[in-house]
């Protein structure tokens, strides 16, 4: 069992064609035990499903007047990519937070699994979360007038799914960041609400209002929860053959180059959130 233990597991699970399908079903254990445990959170539940579509009805309702269509597509993407950001922090950081407190990780060291597959179980589930918040958030948007035409579009399509995977990896690894350094689970989904919060009025309710973001705006086209939504209405809206000028200023984003800066911070943060399950929960093994 040397090679299966959780020192040096890593290697040795994906070495062979049984060590990887080890590996997938060990994941795949740690993804459904996640799941089970949101679902049977009242809270979790409501800030995944309620919470963002709440502060999209609201929005429509009270501040706009009469909006365009690519109006009502930008705040649905925008509180869509909110309420995932905002589910899967208060879910997940709580979640190490309390596997942490509760010692769960002696246990888990004394099983052979690779801390790679807990960290994959992890990414899957936030993935879940984070994806099911956004549909839903889109789904009254479209029902409020929003135009989504670019589902028969495979580009759209893909650029739409890479963000929304990077994004939920990203939320996910802040997650467990989060998690690590203030290991509080009592204290999480305030402190997860009030940080989706921070973020999404700090940089123009996440880059969809130019003329509340502060100085020149750059920041918007770098900081992940903006860029993911403006990436994402540039590809909504374009493909309902709208402009994209409401997003200026800053310069809307580039597919291409700030694509690849999403995803570049994505692997950065996935990155530090596997060095931080290795040496916290693991003890470096």
């Amino acid at each position: 069992m040397a090679d299966q233990s959780l020192t040096g597991s890593d290697t040795g699970l994906v070495g062979t064609r049984a060590g990887r399908r080890r590996w997938l079903g060990q994941a795949g254990a740690f993804a459904r035990r996640h799941l089970r445990v949101t679902i049977r959170n009242k809270i979790a539940v409501a800030l995944l499903i309620g919470y963002p579509v709440a502060w999209f009805v609201s929005t429509l309702w009270l501040f706009l007047d009469d909006p365009a269509a690519a109006a009502v597509t930008a705040l649905g993407v925008g509180f869509g990519l909110f309420g995932a950001l905002t589910a899967t922090l208060a879910v997940f950081a709580g979640a190490f937070a309390r596997d942490l407190q509760r010692d769960r990780y002696a246990k888990f060291r004394a099983l052979p699994h690779a801390p790679s597959a807990d960290l994959a179980g992890r990414f899957a589930a936030g993935t879940v979360v984070g994806s099911t918040s956004y549909l839903v958030t889109l789904a009254a948007a479209a029902a409020a007038g929003g135009t989504f035409n670019g589902w028969a579009s495979p580009a759209v399509l893909g650029l739409v799914s890479l963000t929304l995977l990077s994004f939920c990896l990203i939320a996910t690894s802040l997650a467990i960041l989060i998690g690590a350094a203030l290991p509080k689970p009592e204290y999480m989904t305030v402190l997860s609400i009030v940080a989706a919060l921070i973020a999404f009025y700090l940089t123009g309710q996440n880059g969809m209002v130019p003329w509340m973001i502060v100085g020149d705006g750059q920041y918007v086209n770098w900081l992940p929860n903006s860029l993911a939504t403006r990436l994402q209405v540039v590809g909504w809206v374009e493909a309902s053959g709208e402009g994209t000028d409401f997003l200026t200023p800053p310069k809307a984003p580039s597919l291409v180059q700030h694509g690849g800066i999403l995803i570049g911070e994505m692997v950065l943060l996935a990155g530090a959130a596997f060095g931080v399950v290795r040496s916290v929960a693991y003890g470096g093994d």
